[in-house]
């Protein structure tokens, strides 16, 4: 009996360890995630074994007792069934947004952007090599919403960049400043826009990312204009009251 305990607790564990290392890492076949589903696979494996034994050496035990066992059994193959179930979908890579804003699937215009790309765009994703909640929390949310955009365009290509070791590329591209949280850079060709990273739950925002290509593929600067001649201040004057600088 205190064998089926210990294995009864071992599968519990390692099964409920799963499920919550399945829902962090969003990946069944993660290293952690096997571990967890095999200690508990085996434990269940060992406590049936074990029950078994125990009921066939036990003549009294009635069909109380083993219609309790068959229970078990049933959900516990009810259980392996919905775990393979699960990895099959997940391994085919489809996926269902049960959010009510939307939030995991692309908007039409985002889509309608990607397809449209006859050029490469680089996406540079910056982000600190830190033990930080956060950090970790924006780097997983904006590299999962960068796959989805993958899968519309061949021509998006997607690079993580270190600031401290990868400072060579930062100067180039002139970022001179990287977000806490995490600093995006879309380019095309010569043209790029800087996307900085920020709140309590950061991440990089769908509208942003899809202004930003439409920017750089556009090519086109925001403009300014002045008039002259009507008493308005003067641009370049950077003293006085009547100075516009």
């Amino acid at each position: 009996m205190r064998l089926q305990r210990f294995l009864a607790a071992v599968a519990a564990l390692g099964l409920l360890t799963a499920l919550n290392l399945l829902v962090w890492r969003q990946d069944f076949f993660s290293l952690p995630v096997l571990v967890a589903v095999a200690a508990a696979v085996v434990a269940s494996g060992g406590w049936a074994v074990a029950a078994l034994v125990d009921l066939a050496s036990r003549q009294a035990a009635g069909p109380r007792a083993a219609g309790a066992l068959s229970a078990v059994l049933s959900s516990a193959i009810f259980l392996c069934i919905c775990l393979v179930v699960y990895a099959l979908i997940q391994s085919s890579g489809y996926s269902a947004d049960l959010t009510e804003e939307g939030r995991r699937t692309l908007a039409p215009q985002t889509v309608q952007v990607l397809q449209a790309l006859t050029e490469e765009v680089q996406v540079k994703c910056i982000f600190l090599q830190i033990d930080d909640e956060l950090i970790r929390i924006a780097r997983d949310k904006t590299l999962r919403f960068l796959d989805q955009c993958r899968e519309y365009t061949d021509l998006l290509k997607v690079t993580q960049l270190d600031p401290q070791v990868d400072r060579p590329q930062l100067e180039a591209m002139n970022i001179s400043h990287v977000a806490e949280q995490g600093t995006i850079v879309v380019a095309a060709g010569t043209r790029q826009k800087v996307i900085t990273l920020s709140g309590g739950s950061p991440r990089l925002e769908e509208r942003d990312f899809t202004n930003a290509l439409i920017n750089v593929l556009r090519g086109a600067q925001p403009k300014a204009y002045f008039l002259h001649g009507h008493s308005e201040r003067e641009v370049g004057d950077k003293e006085g009251e009547d100075g516009a600088a």
